[in-house]
């Protein structure tokens, strides 16, 4: 599977009534995102019915001129580093909200994958995938290469669950992912994450069960900001 680092973000739908904001000179919200879009792979039909969302996010902040040139220019995936990089020097223009939003979608994106897999699991085998997984990586992504959780293929193969689940990142991102089954009926996994790397540390839970037979997955999102 493939882990977006910085991702399409949904926004509510007064955002999208913002059609001036944030415009300004220079690159536009649209040449980000396409740019993005570009750079990152998305594509397919859920890529089209989050796009204008997306713009419709990145208007809402207010991104700087500099900041959307960087990003509506950059033509590699470090380059979009150094482009959050700019917001992480005052440059920012309301990107740095935008920005952490991202990083968050990151968890919500895997954990829907880790979901897709259990129910697939399910349906063929009429349980889910029994054990567990601890965080993966170990180590809290702060302490990794620029506050980040490398790419490590290894770290996922040979644990049955992950293996079971066919689930593994393979880019670096800023969440560890755990796993839990004790019975196969129920299953839990989890995305922990420090976006700020100041020591606390946010929580999505996904919780499936089987009620008649039946698997269904719930997201608990953070009750706090990070």
């Amino acid at each position: 599977m493939r882990t977006i680092l910085i991702s399409i973000i949904v926004v509510s739908s007064s955002a999208a009534l913002s059609l001036a904001a944030g415009c300004g000179g220079g690159n536009s919200c649209e040449d980000v995102i396409a740019n993005m879009a570009k750079v990152f792979g998305f594509g397919g039909s859920s890529y089209g019915d989050m796009r204008a969302k997306a713009i419709a996010g990145c208007k809402e902040q207010k991104f700087s001129d500099k900041v959307r040139t960087c990003m509506a220019s950059a033509k590699d995936k470090g380059a979009f580093m150094a482009c959050e990089r700019l917001t992480e020097q005052g440059d920012q223009g309301g990107a740095e909200e935008y920005l952490k939003k991202s990083k968050k979608s990151e968890a919500e994106l895997n954990l829907h994958s880790i979901q897709k897999a259990l129910k697939a699991h399910f349906a063929e085998n009429a349980e889910y995938p029994r054990g567990s997984a601890p965080l993966t990586p170990a180590a809290p992504c702060c302490e990794g290469p620029n506050h980040k959780c490398a790419a490590d293929m290894a770290l996922w193969s040979g644990n049955p669950v992950w293996d079971a689940l066919d689930f593994q990142i393979d880019e670096a991102g800023y969440f560890q992912y755990s796993y839990e089954s004790t019975d196969g009926l129920t299953a839990r996994a989890t995305a922990v994450g420090d976006l700020d790397c100041d020591s606390t540390t946010i929580t999505f839970e996904l919780m499936c069960e089987s009620a008649q037979g039946s698997p269904t997955c719930t997201l608990a999102k953070p009750s706090r900001s990070d």
